[in-house]
């Protein structure tokens, strides 16, 4: 029988996913704030037209345009379909039938397009968060069941669609509208504006990554990075070379160091920063896994240093009572926690934790200080360089709420309400059938990766952030 089972605890959690997310949120923030500010005159992909704007704002354009814009979403779907393969192989190796973990992904699924229709309707229509109920919604099996070859096809097909569609975005808006001071009149232009872009176009842009996630999750690059430096290595360098290459022009046109192109060549360019963002994201992943790779082994590092203090600790007392040798073993035990939280990198992993709780919070900074229909509405003729420093100050207050929470051990509230909804009563009914045989790819009965212990019995490698 299937053992019953809930969310990973945040002490079994794989340090580079949630490392990485926590960085992707700062991504996330610099692209989506140009959502929330109120220009006038727009250029490429709602920044300022450049003539006017200041060679601080043109510089911060340009490197925003460079290594975010297009970047930070497909970096957002490789990690979604990340941890997606993540929950579902830990339940597989529990004896969890392949149907009881769609059913599982079918059910947060609908929490998922909930919360995302609250989000988009009533403040960001460009919202990320239905999109991936969709693709949990209409794609489980495939992410659960489909074969490697099968999930680089999806990912193909996918790209084709989105790079197409991309292609009217190579030239300037001009123009615009203001933005309404009242939020009844902004959630009436939500209504429309969120289903075809909140759920259709995200959905279509994140399906390219979303199916390299799950793919990149059963092989445990991000799992087990410091196996797998030498491709993450080449990853990142080619990736991240790909999105600089590749988006040069159209940032350099943005910024108005390049005059625009034709009509007739706009999409050209378009299309080639298009793709330097999916490769950009891949980069992203892969560069955030050296890193937790490097954090590891200073991790281990600091247990051997702390295990030898402990050890010395124990000599000492043991002419003392247990109490005593207690005291000494917790005390070393709290410096060496005390050490390892204070890192930046701890901070941004606590934020990883919770997301989209954090994602959730950047929205409420963006409506408080920078909508008219806000209460501050500051985002009126707000410059590159302010917009960008609200992004900052949004995503720093995420690590600050998140390091609040850490010592807690209780989770971001949208986490919390995610895993109430998708766990009640799941493992009863997860319990009633188990899968045993072989699965694609002959990767064991999911596709996901075993090793023999030497005893006969099949154990996992991986280490699960479900």
């Amino acid at each position: 029988m299937a053992q019953p089972l809930g969310p990973t605890p945040l002490a079994e959690r794989s340090l580079a996913p949630d490392l990485a997310r926590g960085a992707m949120l700062l991504l996330i923030a610099l692209a989506n704030v140009r959502a929330f500010v109120d220009v006038p005159t727009q250029g490429l992909r709602g920044y300022p037209d450049p003539d006017g704007t200041s060679a601080l704002d043109d510089a911060v354009a340009l490197v925003q345009l460079l290594l975010v814009d297009g970047r930070a979403y497909p970096l957002f779907g490789l990690l979604f379909g990340y941890g997606v393969w993540q929950l579902a192989s830990r339940r597989l190796d529990r004896g969890w039938s392949a149907d009881a973990v769609v059913s599982i992904l079918r059910r947060r699924s609908v929490l998922l397009l909930a919360v995302g229709a609250v989000h988009g309707i009533l403040f960001f229509p460009g919202e990320i968060i239905a999109a991936y109920g969709v693709l949990l919604l209409l794609l489980p099996g495939a992410m659960v069941r489909g074969r490697d070859q099968a999930l680089v096809a999806w990912s193909a097909i996918g790209g084709i669609v989105i790079l197409l569609l991309l292609a009217g975005a190579g030239t300037f808006v001009g123009q615009v509208a203001p933005m309404t001071t009242s939020w009844g009149t902004a959630v009436t232009e939500h209504l429309t504006a969120w289903p075809p872009g909140g759920v259709l176009s995200n959905a279509l842009g994140v399906s390219v990554t979303v199916p390299l996630g799950v793919l990149a999750a059963r092989h445990g690059l991000l799992d087990r990075p410091d196996e797998h430096r030498g491709p993450l290595a080449r990853c990142a360098v080619v990736g991240l070379g790909a999105a600089i290459v590749l988006g040069a022009w159209y940032a350099l046109v943005a910024a108005g160091a390049l005059p625009a192109p034709s009509p007739a060549v706009a999409p050209v360019m378009a299309l080639l920063h298009g793709v330097g963002g999916y490769a950009g994201g891949i980069g992203y992943a892969a560069l955030f896994g050296l890193l937790a790779a490097g954090r590891s082994e200073r991790a281990r590092d600091g247990h051997a240093r702390a295990s030898h203090t402990r050890d010395d600790h124990t000599r000492v007392a043991r002419a003392r009572d247990d109490h005593t040798r207690a005291s000494h073993a917790r005390a070393s035990h709290a410096r060496h926690d005390r050490r390892r939280d204070g890192h930046a990198s701890g901070m941004i992993r606590s934020l990883g934790r919770m997301s989209m709780s954090g994602y959730l919070l950047q929205t409420a900074v963006f409506v408080v200080v920078l909508v008219p229909w806000g209460p501050i509405a500051l985002g009126r003729d707000i410059s590159t360089m302010s917009a960008a420093l609200v992004a900052v100050g949004a995503w720093v207050l995420g690590l600050v709420v998140a390091v609040a929470l850490g010592p807690t051990g209780r989770r971001g509230p949208f986490e919390a309400v995610v895993r109430w909804w998708t766990y009640r009563g799941a493992g009863g009914r997860a319990s009633r059938r188990r899968v045993t045989g072989e699965g694609p790819g002959g990767l064991g009965s999911s596709g996901r990766r075993s090793s023999d212990d030497g005893s006969g019995s099949q154990r996992s490698t991986d280490r699960r952030s479900g």
